[in-house]
C-alpha cells in the first residue's frame, strides 16, 4: 500500500506543521487514520495544547517560557484547584472604608475614605504572576461607582449625577482613563471623548448602578427605586457610540453574553392576567437592537426569551441577579508574560433568586448554573429571520443545559465576585462556635469530569436522581452526574428536574465559626476570604 502524499513529507516539517493547529484541528487529525493519531499522541507540544483545552485555559500571548516550563506551571495550577492546596502564605490586604469596591482580571480596587483609589495586583503563584500596589488621587468630582478592565488598562469613573443649568436635566457621566500606565489620564483608546454623558428628566437619590466591560462595550445598569424607571444601556466606548438603550423596572440583572449579544434578567410582578409571575432570562443582539429612542424591555421584539420553572403562587420573589466572570471577550494584555490563561468560551453563568415560600421563616436562594455552550446553542438555533420574540420552555434549555439548586445558606448581596470561569464557590453550612469554617468549590468544566469520574471511589460519583446536593463536607473530590429532581409543592408548580454534571470539592479555612463574620470570592489564581471580623481580604493563592 503506498503512503498518502501528506506522510512523504519530511517528518520534522510536517510535525511542524501539526503544532500550530488549535485543539479542535488536532482532535480532528486524531480521527484521520493510526499514523496522524501516533503524531499527535506522541508529540509534547500537541499534547501541551490539548492539555490546556481539557483545562478550560488558552496559551498565554507572550510567554518565552520553554514548553517544559509551560507543563511545569500547568501541572501546578491545575493541581492547587484540583486539591485545593493553595500555594503560598497567605497574603492580608486591608479592607479600606471608602464605600466602594471592585474585583476584576486580577485586581482588587478600593476607595478610601479620603476619596483616593487603592489597586492591589492579586499574586498568581503557578502562573508567575507577582502582586503589585499602586494608587489614584481624589477626583474633582465625586465618584458614585466605577468599573474595571485590566488588560485594557481601563478604569471607569461613574460621576455622581449632576443637574444641568441648561436643560435640567440630571445628568450622568461615565469617565473613562488609564488604571496603571497613567492613572487618571484619559484612556489614549477613547477616540470618542474621554467621557459619556446620559441624561434624565428626574432624580432619584437611592439610585445605583451596576457596569460591566466586554471588550469594546460597556454596559450601565440604573436602578431606580422612588422615581422613573430602570433604564439600561450600552455603548462602544472607545468611539462613544450608543448601542442600546432599553427601560423597564422589569429589567433586574444583566452580563455580557458575547461581543454581540447581552443577557438580561426580566421580572415582570404584574403579568396580564391569567399569567405566572415568571422570571425570564432575556437575550438581545445588540447589533440587531436600536440604539436611538429608548425601547421598553417588555415591547421588544427582537429578542430570546429563555423561561424558568414557574413557581407557585405562594412564593415572592426578593430579587433576581446574574453572575459571570470574567467578561466573555476578556483575555490578557497582549505584552502579558502568563504562560495561559482562561479561555474565552470557558464560562459559568450563575443565576440566583432570593425567594420567600409561604410560611417559612426565612428566605431561600434558587441558584441556576449555566455554562455559556449552553445559551450560545440556544442562540445559534434561533432563526434569523424570527419576528417577534423568540420564547424557549425550560424543558427546551434548562433541564439539560443546566443545573438548579436551592439554599438556605444566603449568598453577600456586597461580595458577588463568587465565581469565575466554570468554578462557583460558597461557604459551608452549619460550622458551630469552635469549628474551622469551610467552603465548597464547585467546578462545571465538562472534560475533567468526564474522565475525573473514572479514577475515584465509587461512593464519590453520585448517579442517581436525587432532590439535592450532598450536605456533607467532603475533603475528597464529588462527581454530581446523576439528575436533580425539585419536586412540586411549596415552591415549583411542577417538578423541575437538571442534569448538567459537576464535581465539588470543601476545604477548611483558619476561620472560627464563631468569628464567622465573612464572606467568599474567588479568581482565577486566588480564593479571597472577605473577613468582616478582622477587616482584612485573606488572598489564598494558587
Amino acid at each position: 500500500m503506498s503512503l498518502s502524499p501528506l506522510f512523504q513529507i519530511p517528518p520534522e516539517i510536517l510535525l511542524d506543521c501539526i503544532e500550530l493547529l488549535d485543539y479542535k484541528s488536532l482532535l480532528t487529525c486524531r480521527q484521520v487514520c493510526r499514523q496522524l493519531r501516533n503524531l499527535v499522541d506522541e508529540d509534547a507540544a500537541c499534547q501541551y495544547t490539548l492539555d490546556l483545552y481539557t483545562a478550560g485555559l488558552e496559551d498565554g500571548p507572550s510567554f518565552s517560557g520553554t514548553l517544559s516550563d509551560r507543563f511545569a506551571a500547568l501541572n501546578q495550577y491545575r493541581e492547587g484547584w484540583d486539591q485545593l492546596k493553595w500555594r503560598d502564605a497567605q497574603m492580608d490586604v486591608p479592607m479600606k472604608q471608602g464605600g466602594l469596591w471592585e474585583l476584576y482580571g486580577g485586581v482588587l480596587a478600593q476607595q478610601t475614605q479620603t476619596k483616593t483609589f487603592e489597586f492591589t495586583r492579586l499574586p498568581g503563584i503557578s502562573r508567575g504572576i507577582a502582586s503589585n500596589t499602586w494608587s489614584l488621587e481624589k477626583q474633582r468630582y465625586k465618584v458614585r461607582d466605577f468599573g474595571m478592565d485590566p488588560s485594557q488598562d481601563l478604569l471607569v469613573l461613574l460621576e455622581k449625577p449632576g443637574l444641568d443649568g441648561y436643560s435640567h436635566d440630571w445628568v450622568h457621566r461615565a469617565h473613562f482613563l488609564s488604571l496603571e500606565k497613567n492613572p487618571g489620564a484619559p484612556h489614549p483608546l477613547a477616540k470618542g471623548g474621554p467621557v459619556i454623558s446620559h441624561a434624565q428628566n428626574f432624580m432619584d437619590p437611592e439610585m445605583s448602578y451596576t457596569i460591566q466591560v466586554s471588550g469594546n462595550l460597556v454596559g450601565i445598569l440604573i436602578h431606580t427605586i422612588q422615581a422613573g424607571e430602570n433604564e439600561f444601556l450600552v455603548w462602544d466606548w472607545k468611539s462613544g457610540e450608543r448601542k442600546l438603550y432599553l427601560t423597564g423596572d422589569e429589567i433586574r440583572a444583566f452580563t455580557f453574553l458575547s461581543d454581540q449579544h447581552v443577557l438580561l434578567c426580566v421580572l415582570d410582578l404584574f403579568p396580564v392576567e391569567d399569567e405566572d409571575v415568571e422570571p425570564t432570562l432575556v437575550v438581545v443582539d445588540i447589533q440587531r437592537s436600536g440604539a436611538g429612542e429608548p425601547e421598553n424591555i417588555l415591547r421588544l421584539d427582537e429578542c430570546i426569551v429563555l423561561h424558568c420553572p414557574p413557581f407557585q403562587d405562594t412564593v415572592g420573589i426578593a430579587s433576581f441577579g446574574i453572575c459571570a466572570d470574567p467578561s466573555p471577550t476578556w483575555r490578557p494584555d497582549e505584552k502579558s508574560s502568563i504562560p495561559f490563561h482562561l479561555a474565552r468560551d470557558n464560562r459559568l453563568y450563575v443565576v440566583t433568586l432570593w425567594i420567600q415560600v409561604q410560611n417559612n421563616a426565612l428566605p431561600l436562594w434558587v441558584n441556576l448554573f449555566i455554562p455559556s455552550s449552553t445559551f450560545m446553542s440556544v442562540v445559534k438555533s434561533t432563526p434569523k429571520d424570527a419576528s417577534g420574540p423568540h420564547s424557549v420552555s425550560w424543558e427546551a434549555w434548562g433541564q439539560e443545559g443546566s443545573r438548579l439548586m436551592i439554599s438556605d445558606l444566603p449568598q453577600s448581596h456586597t461580595w458577588v465576585c463568587y465565581v469565575y470561569g466554570t468554578r462557583y464557590i460558597a461557604l459551608e453550612p452549619h460550622q458551630k462556635g469552635n469549628e474551622k469554617v469551610w467552603c465548597r468549590v464547585y467546578d462545571f468544566n465538562d472534560l475533567p469530569i468526564r474522565r475525573g469520574q473514572l479514577n475515584v471511589k465509587p461512593e464519590n460519583v453520585i448517579e442517581k436522581d436525587s432532590e439535592m446536593v450532598s450536605p456533607r463536607v467532603s475533603a475528597e473530590v464529588v462527581y454530581q452526574t446523576g439528575p436533580i429532581t425539585l419536586k412540586s409543592g411549596k415552591i415549583f408548580k411542577d417538578d423541575v428536574t437538571s442534569t448538567l454534571p459537576f464535581r465539588w470539592k470543601s476545604v477548611e479555612l483558619d476561620i472560627l465559626a464563631s468569628e464567622r463574620k465573612c464572606a467568599i470570592m474567588c479568581s482565577e489564581d486566588n480564593i479571597i476570604i472577605v473577613n468582616a471580623h478582622t477587616r482584612k481580604y485573606q488572598i489564598l493563592t494558587f
